[in-house]
């Protein structure tokens, strides 16, 4: 359960951040490249949760046969 949620609010945080820099308007654009560096920030205090993340794409990745 906790790598279930770990994947689902790490691919939203990318998610909202991909969405905000692709929004066209330049203050979202700023918006988006705030939420990039907060994201980063993110991961350096907590590289755990993005290792298992990480992990998570692996093994989809290979269940598909993609890697």
């Amino acid at each position: 359960m906790k790598r279930t949620f770990n994947y689902l609010v790490c691919s939203l945080a990318f998610l909202v951040a991909i969405v905000f820099v692709l929004s066209g308007s330049i203050l979202w654009t700023l918006c988006g490249l705030a939420w990039c560096l907060m994201l980063y920030m993110w991961g350096v205090a907590c590289p755990k949760w993005w290792k298992m993340f990480w992990v998570s794409n692996l093994r989809i990745l290979a269940y598909f046969n993609c890697l």
